[in-house]
């Protein structure tokens, strides 16, 4: 998945730290990271949306939000600074079912499909989707 996430809602950008797998948890829910003394949750939303994909050269993790909102994603390369116009915009139903209402919008970029993910809905589904498992 190509994922945009604006600038705002990212608070770090990190090698992959130790994650402490938590017994019984789902296999998308990697475990909890320990950033700073504060412990993060963090997940793998290829794993979490059933998508393969190939391993990653050198995973990293992107922790969304801040403070006790933060969560971490692993991401599978550094991020790409995107710019682009209204004109760049697609229809809504290019976004995987997977998807639909955690995505604000989506753009063609260099011929390749963009999603404006929404943050906040992200984090409350993927807390939804943990406390349902348990």
């Amino acid at each position: 998945l190509a994922l945009m996430i604006p600038y705002a809602q990212g608070s770090e950008l990190t090698d992959l730290p130790t994650v402490f797998r938590l017994p019984n948890a789902p296999a998308w829910l990697l475990g909890m990271a320990n950033l700073h003394g504060m412990l993060v949750p963090v997940f793998d939303l290829a794993r979490r949306f059933g998508i393969a994909r190939p391993a990653p050269a050198k995973p990293m993790l992107l922790v969304l939000a801040h403070g006790a909102d933060a969560a971490g994603v692993v991401i599978d390369s550094l991020p790409q600074r995107l710019r682009f116009d209204a004109d760049a915009l697609v229809e809504a139903d290019t976004v995987p079912d997977a998807l639909r209402g955690l995505v604000l919008r989506s753009a063609l970029i260099e011929q390749q499909l963009w999603f404006d993910l929404d943050c906040t809905a992200l984090l409350a589904a993927l807390e939804q989707s943990f406390a349902a498992a348990h």
